[in-house]
């Protein structure tokens, strides 16, 4: 049996940068999101049946939409960083900011790009899902979004972004099982639904119903931090108004 040192020699889990290019360190996590992206973007096009460069443009659009908008939602729920100098450099981020804003500005986005909304965000759930799941296993690699430490049979020993290892629950793999598992069911049943919106309205219900059991699981998580407070109440909100969106759309 695998003891925690030996786990603690892995080539790949707790490594911040995934390799070099000359004197370029290439962040784990910057490669998996990046990656995740294209492939999402590619397959997401592909199932839209919109044309694939507006696709891809207006995907890269409001992907800096949401890296923006991750920023600022990490900060409302974390104030003490703004306080604190040394701390900012180092800002983390917070997916449902994007989600956020990234939708707010989803419409005259399209609405310039000439692509019809519905089917675009049913391309986007694809993208969200695919780049998101890549996402996560950069996350298992570099050591963030990790798990609080368990004695269950669930737990592995597995790295914080700071390079303490404990048996945790792998959070970044439950999180990228369930959203291959969206996404299964999703592309299964897209072709026969006929209906555009009903692909973005049931992967949302169901990725804010897997963060409402996720949340608790996660090693920063408290009942009482505002961060997770935040987080919860939202993934409440989108699974509740997206299974309304969805029964809507199927009447």
């Amino acid at each position: 049996m695998a003891t925690p040192e030996s786990q603690r020699s892995s080539r790949w889990l707790g490594r911040r940068y995934l390799f070099r290019v000359g004197r370029l360190r290439i962040p784990s996590y910057a490669v998996m999101l990046y990656v995740g992206f294209a492939v999402g973007v590619v397959c997401g096009a592909y199932v839209s049946g919109l044309d694939h460069k507006r696709f891809a443009v207006s995907a890269l659009i409001l992907l800096v939409c949401a890296l923006i908008g991750s920023r600022i939602w990490y900060l409302v729920g974390h104030p003490e960083v703004l306080a604190d100098r040394a701390g900012i450099q180092e800002i983390g981020a917070g997916l449902y900011g994007g989600v956020a804003l990234s939708f707010a500005v989803c419409w005259p986005v399209l609405r310039l790009m000439g692509l019809e909304f519905w089917r675009f965000l049913d391309g986007a759930a694809i993208v969200f899902l695919v780049g998101l799941a890549a996402t996560r296993i950069g996350c298992l690699i570099n050591g963030c979004c990790s798990g609080r430490e368990t004695r269950g049979p669930l737990g592995l020993w597995l790295p914080d972004h700071r390079g303490e290892w404990k048996r945790r629950y792998p959070t970044q793999l439950f999180e990228a099982g369930w959203l291959a598992l969206i996404l299964a069911v999703g592309l299964s049943s897209h072709g026969t639904s006929g209906r555009p919106g009903l692909l973005f309205f049931g992967s949302a219900a169901a990725y804010g119903i897997c963060r409402l059991g996720l949340e608790p699981l996660r090693a920063d998580a408290a009942a009482a931090a505002l961060s997770t407070r935040i987080n919860m109440a939202f993934s409440a909100i989108l699974a509740v108004a997206s299974i309304a969106a969805f029964a809507l759309k199927l009447r």
